[in-house]
């Protein structure tokens, strides 16, 4: 009679803890998919826009999966449980920094071709008198491909890349007007 409860106590037992052990797998499971569903809800936008945030998410991601494929529910749930609100965060996150790039576009693409239109003139006149120094007009070549590469990399929607031409060309054409003694 003794060895029955000791057998049932230690059957009630392993039963309580698998069903623990179940709902701490149901609950990292159910994390680990609503926080997915919500980082690809803003994925693209995000890695486009805040790279850095988005790879955090990501990694949070990798980190709950990673656990759980060891069994380690509870380090899983752990991982998981704000992965879906900081997946929500890079929507208005990336909405922001888009506005910016925009923002700072507006500015760049009305400044730089006045400043390469300006360079242009004092080239001319510098050839005119002999005066180019050397490389000058090939810079200033350099300047306007990259200004078109960037114009067209804002065009396909690639803001970031844009933005980051157009300031690499900004402070070379910075450089070459400075090169011609331009002020």
């Amino acid at each position: 009679m003794y060895l029955k409860h000791i057998a049932v106590l230690l059957l009630g037992g392993i039963l309580f803890l698998n069903g623990c052990e179940d709902a701490a797998k149901t609950g990292s499971d159910v994390a680990i998919k609503a926080g997915e569903e919500a980082f690809n809800a803003v994925k693209g936008d995000a890695m486009k826009y805040v790279p850095d945030q988005a790879k955090a998410v990501s990694d949070s991601i990798d980190t709950a999966k990673a656990a759980f494929a060891k069994q380690d529910y509870a380090g899983a749930l752990s991982s998981a449980k704000d992965i879906a609100a900081k997946a929500k965060d890079l929507g208005p996150a990336a909405m922001k920094a888009k506005d910016e790039l925009t923002a700072g576009w507006g500015g760049m693409s009305a400044a730089m071709p006045k400043m390469v239109s300006g360079i242009e003139v004092k080239e001319k006149a510098l050839a005119a008198a002999h005066k180019l120094p050397e490389g000058a007009a090939d810079k200033l070549t350099a300047i306007k491909t990259g200004w078109g590469e960037a114009t067209e990399a804002f065009k396909a929607g690639n803001l970031a890349d844009a933005m980051s031409k157009a300031n690499a060309l900004k402070g070379q054409a910075t450089e070459l007007a400075a090169s011609l003694g331009m002020k």
